[in-house]
């Protein structure tokens, strides 16, 4: 549907409702005057959310909660706003809508002005990817920030820094970035999702803040230039392919708070890479199942109790554990591990403990 027959139906809707102000001009021979938009298209898109399309170009997204996901193989267009491809010029997210869907308004290209309510907490680049919107977001900021949501940095360059009002990086926001070569991330992100920074192949190092809990699938995939990673003890999971195909990164530390490491997730690294981390973790066992080379870290365990970092708590450690509560010299990692309560003192209370988990008793360390 074209501007024209949109504009045509406005104007039929007008004479025959009999209700309002006729636009201007001579329509049948009779004078008419200026009208407001009418509605030309309406429907759902969400289980709560509706769509309005008016005369004008402009379509409203109304309700509460989620937009549907929409599909885009081949012919297949699901978006039920599809056919006013080259019509809609404005978007307006009403208060209560709670995501905007990925490629929702892909494609667009004529789509120059969006409104977005402050309930937005999920949209992505691709959602008005190719839309003038986004082409001149670009040029004011080449960080396109919606809502605390780091939705682009396509045209970002150099080293960046994100601000830190921002609280996500958004699905594919540095995805494929030519001349992004290092970013400095604040505490205040406590999301980097899926691809966000795959194929930034002159990004040479991040950091990782410790708000961050879990690192999204494909996050750095084939960053070839990137050789150093700092992951904090906040992440708990790393999902798979996360460093695939970073081709210059030898090694990575892996703290023991990680639990969960995927598939693939340093295939294609560097020849020779190397996991660092403690005995007795996801880290070790990873690089065990993988064919990767460990190296233990000062011979630490994450295992509470395990003093000699061999991934168990045995009479060994009850000896380590004996001399330390004496006052005898031992080795700095095992005061460490030898401190359960983190006190900075060892007493007798932890030798008890540590007896008694190496007698099997089901009690919790550390």
């Amino acid at each position: 549907m074209n501007k024209r027959f949109i504009n045509g139906l406005a104007a039929l809707a007008v004479v025959f409702s009999g209700a309002g102000a006729l636009p201007t001009g001579t329509f049948g021979g009779f004078s008419l005057t200026a009208n407001a938009a009418t509605i030309v298209d309406s429907g759902k898109c969400g289980d709560n959310l509706t769509y309005t399309l008016d005369s004008e170009g402009t379509l409203t997204i109304s309700g509460t909660g989620y937009m549907d996901w929409f599909s885009m193989t081949g012919k297949n267009d699901s978006r039920p706003w599809s056919a006013y491809r080259d019509d809609i010029v404005k978007v307006v997210i009403q208060s209560g809508v709670m995501s905007i869907s990925d490629f929702a308004f892909y494609g667009f290209n004529n789509i120059s002005e969006v409104t977005f309510a402050e309930t937005v907490e999920y949209l992505d680049r691709t959602a008005f990817m190719g839309t003038d919107w986004l082409e001149a977001q670009r040029k004011e900021n080449p960080l396109v920030i919606v809502n605390n949501n780091l939705i682009d940095g396509q045209t970002a360059e150099g080293n960046v820094i994100i601000p830190d009002s921002v609280e996500i990086i958004c699905t594919g926001a540095f995805s494929g970035c030519k001349n992004l070569t290092g970013v400095t991330i604040p505490n205040s992100v406590r999301e980097i999702a899926a691809r966000a920074f795959s194929s930034c192949r002159k990004l040479t190092s991040v950091v990782i803040p410790n708000s961050v809990k879990s690192i999204a699938d494909m996050t750095f995939y084939d960053c070839s230039s990137l050789e150093s990673v700092t992951i904090p003890d906040s992440v708990t999971t790393i999902w798979q392919n996360v460093f695939r195909d970073c081709t210059n990164l030898a090694s990575i530390t892996i703290p023991a708070s990680v639990t969960s490491i995927g598939d693939y997730t340093f295939n294609g690294c560097s020849e020779g890479f190397t996991i660092k981390g403690c005995k007795g973790t996801a880290a070790e066992t990873y690089a065990k199942n993988n064919g990767f080379t460990f190296i233990a870290l000062d011979g630490a365990s994450a295992v509470p109790g395990d003093l000699n970092g061999d991934g168990a708590v045995d009479v060994d450690d009850i000896v380590l554990m004996q001399k330390a509560t004496a006052g005898w010299k031992v080795a700095e990692s095992v005061k460490k591990a030898a401190d359960l309560d983190g006190n900075g003192t060892i007493d007798v209370e932890e030798l008890v403990m540590v007896q008694k988990k190496a007698a099997g008793w089901k009690i919790v360390l550390g």
